[in-house]
C-alpha cells in the first residue's frame, strides 16, 4: 500500500492548500473608475455580482447549461446560451423542482422552484484575473431528491475570506434528474439513460474549468466537496471517466453508496430492479397505466415531481459513459481519478433514518434479516448488545448504530481502502462532536456541515492517515 503522510487541516475541508490569505490586488485592467468593480466576462457574457460587507464579491445564479425543458427534459445538459449586455448576478437562480421535505426539515421553506435550475453560484476574495486562487465546489446534499446550492447553511462568505473561491451548484433531481427508461436510451448515441443530474455536475465542473480563471481561480486546484448525497456524488465523480481533468481533489462527508444507490441499467440482481424497471414503474403511476416520451415532456414538472406526486427510489444509474461499472468497482480496481481524498462519517448519521422501521425490536429483527437473512438474529443481538437494557432508548441507540455503520462507515471504509489502489493521498475522519442544541441526537449527519462553511475560526484538528485494518 502506497505511504500516506500525516496533515493537520482545519476541520477537513480546505484539501488543496486553501488556508491561503488572498492577495492584496486591484480591480481588473480596464475597468474605469466609476465602472461596477464586480464587473467581468467569462464565456457567456458580461456578468455584474455585488461586493460584500467584508470585501469578498457574490456572483449568484450564473447558468452553467441550457435551460432543460421542452425537448432537453431528460437529455444531457446542452451548453448555456450567450447574451447581449451585462447580466445583473445579484441574485440566486430558482431551485430544481422537488417535495416541500427538505424545506421542511430545514425550518426555512423552498424557494422559488423551476425546470430551468442549473444554476450556479460563486464567492471570491478575487479581484484580478490572474490571482490563482484554490477553488472548491460545493455539492449539496438530499438523497437526489431534494435541496438546492443556495442553502442559507452554504452560505459561501467564510471559505471566501479564508482566499479560497467557493462555487456551490444546483442540479437535476428526482425523476427529472435519474429516469432511465429503454426509451430514453434509444434516442442517445451511447444507448445509456439516466444519471442527468450527474451529467450536470460534470457540466458545472465543466464551467469551473473554463470560466474559474475571470474570477481569480486556479483551474488546475479544483476541490469537490459534499455531503449526503453530496458526498455520494463526490465518490460517483471519482468513480468517473467523464471526470478526468475536472478534478484536483476529493472530499466525501457522509457518502452512501450502497447496491440499491448504484443500479445496473438493464440487469439488476435477485432483490434490487434494474434502473429501467424502476423507471418504468414510476411512468406507468404517474401516466395511469403509461404515456410516450412526447406526453410526458410536455407536462409541466409540477405534475411529475412535488408534494403528493409518485415516488421513484433514486440511484445512479450503471452502464453508460458516466459510470461503466459501479464505484465500488472502481474503487476495488484502481479506476477511480488518482487525486487526494478525504472521506469520512458522523458519529450518529444513521439517527436521521431510523423512522419506524427501528422502533422496536421484532421491526428492528425485520429490517436487519431484509438485508442479512438468517445472520440477522445474529446481527440484531450484536448491536443490542452493545447497550444495556431494553427499553426504547436503548433500542434507538442501537439501531443509530447499525445504520451509522452499514449505510455510512462501512462506504467510507471500503472507498478508502480502493485509494490504496492509486498513488494519491487519503485520509479519513469522524466526527464526533455533539449537536449543542439537541444533544440526544449527539453528532447527528449533516452536523458538520457548520464547522465546513462556518464564518467562525474552527480549531484545527490532527488528521491521521489512512491505514487499512
Amino acid at each position: 500500500m502506497p505511504r500516506k503522510s500525516s496533515i493537520c487541516l482545519i476541520v477537513f475541508s480546505l484539501l488543496c492548500t486553501a488556508c491561503t490569505k488572498a492577495p492584496e490586488t486591484e480591480p481588473d485592467a480596464g475597468v474605469g473608475a466609476n465602472s461596477d468593480p464586480t464587473a467581468l466576462t467569462i464565456d457567456t457574457g458580461r456578468i455584474t455580482g455585488e461586493q460584500l460587507a467584508d470585501g469578498t464579491r457574490a456572483y449568484r445564479g450564473l447558468p452553467f447549461a441550457a435551460p432543460p425543458v421542452g425537448e432537453l427534459r431528460w437529455r444531457p445538459p446542452a451548453r448555456p446560451a450567450s447574451w447581449e449586455g451585462t447580466r445583473d448576478a445579484t441574485r440566486f437562480g430558482s431551485i430544481c423542482p422537488q417535495t416541500s421535505a427538505v424545506g421542511t426539515y430545514l425550518g426555512t421553506g423552498v424557494p422559488p422552484m423551476s425546470e430551468d435550475c442549473l444554476f450556479l453560484n460563486v464567492w471570491t476574495p478575487a479581484t484580478v484575473s490572474d490571482a490563482r486562487l484554490p477553488v472548491m465546489v460545493w455539492i449539496h446534499g438530499g438523497g437526489l431528491v431534494g435541496g438546492w446550492g443556495n442553502q442559507s447553511s452554504y452560505d459561501g462568505m467564510a471559505i471566501a475570506s479564508r482566499g479560497v473561491i467557493l462555487a456551490s451548484i444546483n442540479y437535476r433531481l428526482g425523476p427529472l434528474g435519474f429516469l432511465a427508461l429503454d426509451e430514453l436510451s434509444a434516442e442517445l448515441p451511447d444507448g445509456a439513460s439516466g444519471n442527468y443530474g450527474m451529467l450536470d455536475q460534470i457540466a458545472a465542473l465543466g464551467w469551473v474549468r473554463r470560466n474559474i480563471a475571470a474570477f481569480g481561480g486556479d483551474p488546475d486546484r479544483v476541490t469537490i466537496f459534499g455531503e449526503s448525497a453530496g458526498g455520494t456524488s463526490v465518490v460517483a465523480l471519482m468513480a468517473s471517466p467523464m471526470s478526468r481533468g475536472l478534478v484536483n481533489g476529493a472530499i466525501a462527508q457522509s457518502p452512501w453508496v450502497t447496491d440499491s444507490n448504484f443500479v445496473p441499467l438493464k440487469t439488476a440482481g435477485e432483490f434490487t430492479p434494474s434502473a429501467e424497471s424502476q423507471s418504468a414503474d414510476w411512468v406507468a403511476t404517474i401516466s395511469e397505466g403509461g404515456a410516450d416520451l412526447d406526453e410526458l415532456r410536455k407536462l409541466p414538472a409540477s405534475e411529475l415531481v412535488g408534494d403528493g406526486k409518485p415516488w421513484m427510489p433514486m440511484f445512479v444509474t450503471v452502464g453508460g459513459p458516466f459510470m461503466p461499472v459501479s464505484s465500488e468497482t472502481a474503487f476495488k480496481t484502481g479506476r477511480q481519478l488518482n487525486v487526494p481524498a478525504i472521506i469520512g462519517t458522523n458519529a450518529n448519521d444513521g439517527g436521521l433514518f431510523m423512522g419506524t422501521l427501528y422502533d422496536s425490536s421484532p421491526k428492528f429483527l425485520a429490517a436487519v434479516q431484509a438485508q442479512y437473512g438468517a445472520a440477522g438474529q445474529e446481527l440484531l443481538e450484536l448491536y443490542t448488545g452493545l447497550y444495556s437494557g431494553k427499553d426504547g432508548s436503548s433500542l434507538a441507540r442501537a439501531a443509530d448504530r447499525y445504520l451509522t455503520d452499514t449505510m455510512f462507515l462501512r462506504v467510507a471504509r471500503a472507498t478508502l481502502d480502493g485509494m490504496a489502489n492509486v498513488r494519491a493521498s487519503a485520509w479519513q475522519y469522524h466526527f464526533t462532536r455533539v449537536n449543542a442544541s439537541a444533544p440526544a441526537l449527539g453528532a447527528n449527519h449533516g452536523r458538520e456541515i457548520l464547522y465546513v462553511l462556518t464564518r467562525e475560526p474552527v480549531s484545527t484538528i490532527p488528521m491521521q492517515p489512512w491505514r487499512q485494518p
